[in-house]
């Protein structure tokens, strides 16, 4: 059962951050030198009143210019404002600077960049996000946790957030204690993101469907196997309920509930569910390296039924998808086409058959992104929390 950690859990894991982090750089570079930042200067002119000051000079009467100068509050406030903004445009600076050296892969840099925003704005619940993504990928996870909290204490606290954003955070930190193996406090952070959810939402709404899949994974973890498949089958009620039998939601909720089932070695179970869940995607191509992901699950299935041929057709399928997807040269389509053509070549025992199909398990396991994940209809609204691992 732990190799589901593969599949539902390795999403609630991280699922972007399946490779990579995706931001959007909102600095302007130039020149490789960093954002250029300019503060433009308070324009000042000099108010004549000539009407209000009469000076007598010696013995020459004149009207005098007078110049209105700011009162020593009224300075004070403008320098500290000019400050202010300063610090801003720094933290922003170094935010973005951090975000590149993390699709670098370089996270020692991005860690100083992420750390110099925060000390320079330390309200801004995007820094100490980011910075918990960066202390996620380099397995810092007391650290992740810290600056998760952070966030979590500021979405309670500070006006604009809602419950919902609250609910994401938690998931968020739960995930965190799901690779700690800090089991009770996983389930602890997505109960309450659950019930948030349910307040806001009621018990029937596709983000509520989210929630449990996160506490199947959980309980999975726990080897709560009963648990886990009563989770996902809610799930899966709640996804046909909403979206439709038919629609890409349901599909995905399938595949889950099958990956379960294979992971238990329920395999007429499992292959019933991948074959729904195919038969969806073909329908309703969305997205083609979802169904690739699901025709892999099956080929899978079959090859640890010894059942060749038709492990072959759903590997061959997982090609021609990818193809759609990638241009010939990326490497998951030259990796997919060099294991097939060793494979279709092979004509010899049955043994060096199963080392040819391990082989090419082990490839796709390690080639194949995972895609499979809820469709738009389950995005949560926008916020500006800025949310990566779910």
């Amino acid at each position: 059962m732990k190799n589901y950690l593969k599949t539902v859990a390795g999403i609630l894991v991280l699922t972007s951050v399946s490779t990579g982090l995706h931001a959007t750089v909102s600095a302007d570079i130039s020149n490789n030198e960093g954002p250029q930042m300019f503060l433009q200067p308070r324009e000042t002119t000099s108010d004549i009143d000539g009407s209000n000051k009469n000076v007598v000079a010696s013995d020459n009467q004149f009207q005098s210019k007078t110049i209105e100068v700011p009162s020593p509050l009224t300075s004070k406030a403008f320098l500290e404002q000019v400050r202010v903004n300063s610090r801003m445009q720094a933290a922003e600076a170094a935010y973005s600077l951090s975000i590149l050296a993390a699709n670098r892969k370089d996270f020692t840099l991005a860690r100083t960049f992420i750390e110099e925003s925060i000390q320079l704005s330390q309200s801004n619940p995007n820094y100490y996000t980011f910075a918990a993504d960066i202390a996620f990928l380099t397995q810092q996870y007391d650290k992740a946790i810290a600056y998760q909290m952070t966030v979590l204490e500021i979405a309670r606290s500070a006006p604009g957030f809602d419950d919902l954003q609250v609910a994401m955070v938690l998931d968020q930190l739960g995930a965190i204690y799901i690779v700690q193996e800090d089991y009770e406090k996983a389930k602890s952070s997505l109960l309450e993101s659950l019930k948030l959810r349910e307040k806001v939402l009621g018990d029937r709404h596709l983000q509520v469907a989210m929630s449990l899949n996160k506490l199947a994974s959980l309980a999975v973890q726990q080897e709560r196997s009963t648990i886990a498949e009563s989770l996902l089958k809610r799930s899966l009620d709640i996804a046909r309920e909403v979206s439709g039998p038919r629609h890409v939601n349901s599909a995905t909720m399938l595949a889950n509930l099958a990956d379960f089932y294979q992971s238990e070695a329920r395999l007429e179970e499992a292959e019933v569910l991948y074959e729904e869940a195919i038969s969806i995607w073909v329908d309703s191509p969305v997205d083609p390296l979802r169904r690739a992901v699901d025709q892999y699950s099956l080929g899978r299935l079959f090859l640890s039924q010894r059942r060749f041929d038709e492990a072959r057709l759903q590997f061959e399928q997982v090609l021609f998808l990818l193809k759609q997807h990638y241009t010939q040269d990326h490497p998951y389509v030259q990796q997919a086409i060099r294991n097939l053509t060793d494979l279709n070549a092979e004509r010899g025992s049955n043994a060096e058959k199963d080392r040819m199909y391990d082989e090419l398990l082990r490839e796709f396991s390690s080639y194949l992104p995972k895609y499979r994940g809820v469709t738009a209809d389950i995005t949560p609204p926008s916020s500006e929390l800025r949310i990566r691992r779910f």
